[in-house]
């Protein structure tokens, strides 16, 4: 039990990332800002989560329904755990770094997995507890607090990340194992993120804008919706609403469907550890991307085309890079739809006039395409290997122009996505629709420079995990306040000359001049700080 529990404890300092900060007195600086970071996104996580969950107790009571907010609650718990458990327990158990080093030592086989997969749960403790607590919490506070209620929330607390985190670990494994074979494994692990993200975001903007145009009758409707198919989906939740009522069969269901595959399953995987771990670590074979005999396949080598070739190698084989820099297009045409739907619940139906949806659309497409530029992070994202591309024989100009070319060739086609939305139904006229694509190209673009010229400025190649640079970094923070200073001075003047003259055409101009100013800044200033930049 000992060595358990030492077991357990460097696992949650890998997952965690928290051996860093225990790191010399060199790099402790360094470490201070991924840790505010992490804290940050950890409280507004579960700020969120507590919200929801008590947002969704409450309507339950209100519908005279408060065994839903148990069977929701254990419910959405279980979801977070799969979407939680899904993206790392493959790594963690099957393609472990550390796999080598711990079968050569006297640790029971029994013992390591035990620990692999009891980090898992406690990690997702803080999303599962989250939900549930608060939940819980509301549902004591109007049915009354007994010591019955309080001991079976207390099992179900403690027992219900058991099941999910099992069977995810499982799908994970197959799914894993599969995609280890597949050419492009990193280009679907990236679109099935992409997929997730996006209909987690559809689903929480459509239940906070039926909470909006909705009433009393609409919550009664989303309770019973909600509960339907969290008991449909996941069969433990009835278990657990039953059990809270009363029911002690159903919590000593609860308690066996929870403890005993999660006990079988780690004497399966214990058994068969060594051969999991071997098949786990098989791939697809392929060569190394080299610049040079890229570059020598042609006779005249295009090599804008060969280095757009490498980014986008690059930015696709990084999940979340891509997702990171994905979310922003895929917003641009989310919102589009959405804030017609708000907009249209708000007038009645009535039209607002072209002009005005042309300019609505104009300032919500820049601003979430420009949110945060693949080029923001680009140069660091090179890594230790950035000294391969300065050696090579390119131009500088030539590297520039392949990083913002990925960019804007990514972001093109949800903004004709967009300009689609605008026209078929925002009912704009083509000539808008036009005005809304130019505009948000050069959006785009400019972002994309700007985003690049930073990265010239602050960069980092001494990363290990690419989140320090994807999203800990001041780079991209910086790059994202510039994209709002760049959407005002867009759609301010559109706004304050709108009764004079067709705004979109006054948005244009000053698009092609903070476009041309961009370029003028990255091919002048970007490049003395590019071709200085010591590796």
């Amino acid at each position: 039990m000992k060595l358990l529990f030492k077991l357990l404890k460097v696992d949650l300092l890998n997952t965690l990332t928290l051996n860093q900060f225990r790191s010399t007195k060199k790099y402790k600086a360094k470490s201070v800002k991924p840790l505010v970071g992490s804290i940050i996104i950890l409280v507004i996580s579960a700020a969120l989560f507590v919200f929801y969950g008590v947002f969704l107790s409450v309507m339950a009571h209100e519908a005279g329904k408060d065994a839903s907010a148990i069977s929701i609650s254990v419910g959405l718990g279980a979801f977070m755990t799969l979407f939680m458990t899904f993206g790392r327990a493959y790594t963690s158990l099957f393609k472990g770094k550390d796999f080598e080093l711990l079968s050569s030592m006297p640790i029971p086989t029994r013992t390591i997995v035990a620990s692999k997969i009891l980090s898992l749960v406690i990690v997702n403790y803080l999303y599962f507890s989250f939900i549930f607590v608060s939940s819980f919490g509301v549902y004591l506070f109007f049915t009354g607090i007994s010591l019955y209620k309080i001991l079976v929330g207390l099992l179900y607390l403690i027992v219900g990340p058991f099941f999910p985190t099992v069977f995810c670990t499982g799908i994970s494994f197959l799914f894993g194992l599969m995609l280890s074979k597949a050419k492009h494994k990193n280009i679907l692990q990236t679109i099935s993120s992409v997929l997730m993200f996006v209909l987690l975001f559809i689903a929480i903007y459509s239940l906070e804008l039926g909470a909006i145009n909705g009433g009393e009758e609409y919550f009664a409707k989303l309770v019973d919706t909600i509960d339907g198919v969290m008991t449909k989906a996941y069969f433990m939740s009835v278990f657990a609403a039953n059990g809270m009522e009363g029911n002690i069969l159903y919590v000593l269901w609860f308690f066996l469907i929870s403890v005993v595959p999660f006990v079988l399953f780690v004497l399966l995987i214990a058994k068969n550890f060594v051969r999991l771990n071997t098949s786990g670590n098989g791939g697809y074979k392929n060569k190394n991307f080299k610049l040079d005999e890229e570059l020598k396949k042609e006779k005249k080598p295009n090599q804008v085309r060969r280095l757009l070739y490498k980014e986008a190698k690059t930015f696709f084989s990084t999940s979340i890079y891509c997702l990171n820099v994905l979310i922003g297009p895929i917003l641009a045409c989310v919102l589009s739809v959405g804030m017609y739907v708000t907009i249209s619940s708000s007038t009645g139906g009535e039209p607002i006039g072209y002009l005005i949806a042309t300019v609505i659309l104009i300032f919500t497409t820049n601003m979430a395409v420009g949110m945060a530029p693949s080029t923001a992070c680009s140069i660091s994202m090179e890594g230790h290997s950035f000294w391969i591309i300065k050696t090579a024989p390119i131009k500088t100009e030539k590297v520039f122009i392949a990083k913002v070319l990925l960019y804007i060739l990514m972001c093109i086609p949800f903004i004709l996505i967009t300009g689609g939305i605008a026209l078929l139904l925002w009912k704009v006229r083509i000539i808008d629709a036009i005005f809304l694509v130019v505009i948000a190209t050069l959006g785009a673009s400019t972002m994309a420079m700007l985003g690049l010229w930073v990265n010239t400025c602050k960069y980092r190649f001494d990363w290990t995990n690419p989140a320090q640079v994807v999203k800990q970094s001041s780079d991209t923070l910086l790059a994202m306040l510039l994209s709002f200073v760049f959407d005002i001075v867009l759609v301010v003047p559109g706004f304050l000359l709108m009764q004079i003259m067709y705004s979109p055409i006054i948005m244009l101009a000053v698009a092609i001049l903070t476009c041309s100013l961009s370029a003028l800044l990255l091919f002048t200033n970007g490049k003395k700080r590019y071709e200085a930049i010591q590796y």
